[in-house]
């Protein structure tokens, strides 16, 4: 039997992932109130800009979409660091709308809830972590909903996973651009 589409995927994007993981350690530490700003910011860069294939590829997993969610958590929780909601600054991943694109876009992105708890235990006691506890809310039940649909499309997916592996991998890439960029700019409240 061929390997689950999940290992697949994380085989062929551990290099991206890894690069990306190390970007934000490096340049986000998350204990001080300007690196969790920071992480908060890339967050919301990658969270609004693939929202669309996020929601999508929820919707063919037969989970409830949450990106709009996500996103105005991130805002409240930049909001409440920054005195204001930070202005969109979206990236602009190439135009693919397939559904394998939004696959990998979601494998990322839903995969992302697994370091919420111990990123939880990290920020400091006062910080806000509306994006956090909602991806904490969830986790669980979603992701291991998401990783057995995923595996189970082992045989439902053909060989070529190259759209699936792109989507994966233009998210990481959009966090390593989010995080390398200068500083989240905060410009007036938008609500």
């Amino acid at each position: 039997m061929r390997d689950g589409l999940r290992k697949r995927l994380r085989e062929a994007t551990e290099a991206v992932h890894s690069s990306a993981e190390q970007q934000v350690d490096l340049r986000a530490s998350i204990e001080t109130p300007d690196g969790y700003c920071r992480f908060l910011s890339v967050m919301h860069t990658a969270l609004s800009s693939f929202a669309e294939p996020l929601d999508h590829s929820s919707l063919l997993s037969g989970l409830a979409p949450r990106s709009a969610t996500l996103v105005d958590a991130l805002e409240t929780d930049l909001a409440e660091l920054a005195g204001e909601r930070p202005a969109p600054r979206p990236h602009r991943p190439p135009s693919a709308s397939s559904d394998l694109y939004s696959i990998g876009v979601g494998y990322t992105l839903e995969g992302s809830s697994v370091g919420a708890g111990v990123l939880r235990r990290r920020v400091t006691d006062d910080a806000p972590t509306h994006y956090l506890d909602a991806l904490l809310g969830e986790r669980r039940d979603r992701w291991t909903h998401y990783s057995r649909w995923l595996d189970d499309q082992a045989t439902a997916v053909p060989t070529g996973i190259d759209p699936a592996i792109d989507g994966a991998s233009d998210v990481f890439r959009c966090v390593i651009d989010a995080i390398t960029a200068p500083p989240y700019e905060i410009v007036g409240t938008t609500s």
